[in-house]
């Protein structure tokens, strides 16, 4: 169900659409094999249509699916910065970098956008007089 939109909801979006870019960038600037590149170039575009959908209808769905996928971008730039990925050395730079920052701005604007939804649907309980 669409939900009205706050300054906080369309700056989630936004920076999930800006997150999706970073990531298409990495994609195609980064020096991976193949099926990496396959992985982030899929990641991308969900973490894109998952934005689309955030600012289009605003729902709890499209909340949950992009709280989800910007997890997974967390994870995906932490994991070869701390593990390294198969086949290679660890790496960290500036695109991993910028991706896990607009992973934790994403989810600090979706959380800071919670507690006024959970107010105003108490609000408009049908039994409250």
């Amino acid at each position: 169900m669409p939900l009205a939109h706050t300054p906080a909801s369309r700056s989630a979006g936004l920076a999930t659409m800006l997150l999706a870019l970073v990531q298409l960038f990495l994609t195609f600037h980064g020096d991976h094999d193949t099926y990496i590149e396959a992985l982030l170039l899929a990641q991308a575009a969900a973490t894109a249509a998952g934005a689309a959908k955030l600012l289009r209808d605003n729902s709890v769905e499209s909340r949950f699916g992009v709280g989800f996928l910007v997890v997974l971008s967390c994870l995906g730039a932490l994991v070869p910065a701390i593990l390294g990925l198969p086949g290679q050395d660890r790496t960290w730079g500036v695109l991993p970098a910028a991706v896990f920052s607009l992973a934790i701005v994403v989810i600090a604007l979706l959380v800071a956008d919670l507690p006024r939804r959970v107010t105003e649907r108490r609000s408009r309980s049908p039994y409250a007089s």
